[in-house]
């Protein structure tokens, strides 16, 4: 990124968030992030390195390791012995333009929406006449890069009507009628939609301002609101552990990681891809190369930049912060022969990551390792 984004800032203009990622991808774990000492506190171990500072930047795809090993065991203590359901819903294309230019505003609807529509479904009496606990992450990108903005929604199948806990009765098939949802969740988003328009919060630069006028505004959410919005639920994880599991693959993944990168020779960026549309026997996707020039690799990144401070990993219903902890009490109190059973199966699954989080000295594997920062040059 650094030999091309010179010549990609004089063709395009970034915003302060993009500048900030692209200083702090670059600049991060060399001479100009400062440096720090690492030393060993066993008495008998002598272990002691000098390490470039890590820019903590969640762009970064050097820094995203300790984040996420954190996330992971904080959510296990959270993990409730019951099914989960894992859900996708997917913002169509012909948001994508406008969301482009408006990413805070209009991320924060889709998150309104799905959570909105999740809470509709669960306090109906013909599913479960009550609430329903879950928490949901944002990603932007396709395997190459494109702009795909979607919502990973891992969703409990069963909740609490009142102080008693209630299965889902279709809980081994489905969450939700996906389309039903799918329309529900289409008529949210274009009523808060609409009353962002009404507000002035939404940004029209360039092509956008065709649509910018009411008129032209109201066909436009005319429009959206004849598109397809796909909402896939997936079948329920066998065992509660396996939410995790499969879940820690997302939280703080970027959009590409180094190991994707091929090569980068002549202004040309080499990255390796998953083809979804082409399979071998087994059903896996292939693996095959995709070539950008440098232009157009550093352009598709920071599509997916996110606005800074936005949370990207939301709880809902029974996870929502005032009401969690009680919540998951009186759930799990109805589940303690289960619990026991999970409960020691995080603790060996957290014997395994606490050398990560726990910063266990790799020379003795006994100590825990004390970092000594020095002075931090300027990151902001």
């Amino acid at each position: 990124m650094s030999s091309g984004i010179a010549e990609y800032k004089r063709n395009h203009k970034l915003s302060s968030d993009h500048k900030k990622a692209v200083k702090h991808i670059i600049n991060c774990r060399t001479s100009m992030m400062g440096s720090h000492e690492v030393q060993c506190t066993g008495g008998d171990c002598n272990y002691r390195v000098i390490q470039y500072n890590s820019c903590r930047d969640r762009h970064c795809n050097k820094c995203d390791k300790s984040k996420k090993l954190k996330w992971i065991i904080a959510r296990s203590m959270e993990l409730l012995p019951i099914s989960y359901y894992h859900v996708v819903s997917t913002l169509p294309q012909k948001v994508c333009n406008l969301a482009l230019c408006n990413k805070e505003v209009v991320y924060d609807i889709f998150f309104k929406s799905v959570f909105y529509v999740i809470n509709l479904f669960a306090e109906d009496e013909k599913y479960l006449g009550g609430k329903i606990g879950f928490f949901s992450i944002l990603h932007t990108w396709g395997q190459t890069l494109s702009y795909h903005p979607h919502l990973h929604i891992i969703v409990t199948a069963g909740g609490l009507r009142g102080n008693e806990f209630v299965r889902l009765p279709y809980q081994d098939k489905f969450l939700f009628p996906v389309k039903a949802m799918s329309m529900k969740i289409r008529e949210k988003f274009v009523e808060l939609l609409q009353a962002a328009y009404e507000s002035k919060a939404l940004r029209f630069p360039g092509k956008l301002e065709s649509i910018s006028k009411k008129q032209a505004f109201s066909e436009y959410l005319m429009e959206i609101g004849q598109e397809k919005w796909v909402v896939y639920s997936k079948p329920p994880f066998s065992r509660p552990e396996k939410v995790l599991e499969y879940f820690s693959r997302y939280t703080h993944r970027i959009a590409i990681s180094n190991s994707r990168i091929l090569s980068f020779e002549n202004g040309i960026v080499t990255i390796s891809y998953k083809d979804y549309k082409d399979c071998d026997e087994k059903g896996i996707p292939k693996i095959k190369p995709m070539s950008f020039n440098t232009e157009k690799f550093i352009q598709r990144f920071l599509w997916h930049v996110l606005p800074n401070g936005f949370k990207k990993i939301r709880y809902g219903g029974l996870f929502s912060s005032g009401i969690k902890w009680e919540s998951i009490k009186t759930i799990r109190d109805s589940f303690e022969e289960k619990l026991k059973e999970i409960e020691n199966k995080i603790e060996l699954w957290y014997g395994k990551l606490s050398k990560y989080v726990e910063h266990i000295c790799p020379a003795c594997e006994r100590g825990k390792l004390i970092f000594n920062y020095g002075l931090l040059s300027d990151t902001s």
